[in-house]
């Protein structure tokens, strides 16, 4: 069991599948997905039609950690791996269609500001993203630059999970600089969320010019833990990701 200042950060580094997560120690925990990630690239891909070997395989899934949470380069990625980029799009497609990877769309937005238009591609299970970087407990996942965008990753999935969208939704970029997390259009609304690991969170010019350019109804900063307040005359709210529901 795990007390309840720990449960995020467990969660956070052991990830959502079950074996993970119920493991007795967090040396168990670590094997687990380790066993597991080993089946999906020797066996499971392949019968998927994946036609790189299991070392090659792993080596994309790999650099798929190292690129959590940022924006897609196909032609980057095969040149690291000698393929070619529709090549290195269908692996993904494959990795992303068995629910290992998400990538994330830009959202779009009748406006005359260029826009990012490549997609953010995420680890979906947290505990797979610290497996593979070797980061064999919490405090090393903490100390890593993956912790904020694994994280934001994190957070990601359970929003989607709790809002299952039927409308638009993705992350929004100008090239020059405006920027929200995620934004999610849901019962005719426009609801925003930006990603913070600090417990005193703050929003950038960026998002603020991001936030009036999409004439957002609701925004919030997403943080592990605290308690929720409203900034910006209660034109956004700080809210850690468990009492966000609350506040939708």
């Amino acid at each position: 069991a795990h007390s309840e200042t720990q449960d995020w950060r467990a969660l956070l580094w052991r990830g959502g599948l079950p074996k993970s997560w119920l493991a007795s120690g967090d040396s168990q925990s670590m094997r687990w997905p380790e066993a597991y990630i080993q089946a999906i690239v020797e066996r499971d891909l392949r019968q998927c039609g994946v036609d790189l070997n299991p070392q090659h395989m792993r080596r994309l899934w790999l650099m798929c950690c190292h690129l959590h949470g940022q924006v897609i380069n196909y032609s980057t990625l095969g040149q690291s791996l000698d393929v070619t980029h529709p090549t290195v799009k269908r692996h993904i497609d494959i990795l992303e269609a068995t629910f290992m990877t998400r990538r994330l769309p830009p959202f779009a937005l009748n406006t005359k500001k260029r826009l990012e238009k490549s997609p953010k591609l995420y680890i979906r299970d947290s505990g797979l993203l610290t497996c593979l970087l070797e980061l064999d407990s919490f405090d090393k996942l903490f100390s890593h630059p993956v912790y904020g965008p694994g994280w934001e990753g994190f957070a990601i999935e359970n929003i989607l999970t709790m809002l299952q969208p039927r409308g638009s939704y993705g992350f929004f970029r100008t090239r020059t600089g405006q920027e929200i997390d995620l934004v999610v259009e849901r019962q005719g609304k426009r609801l925003g969320f930006e990603f913070k690991t600090s417990s005193s969170p703050a929003l950038t010019r960026g998002n603020k010019a991001a936030a009036d350019l999409l004439n957002l109804d609701k925004l919030f900063l997403v943080i592990p833990q605290g308690n929720a307040y409203p900034i910006l005359a209660d034109k956004a709210w700080v809210t850690p990701l468990e009492q966000l529901a609350q506040y939708l």
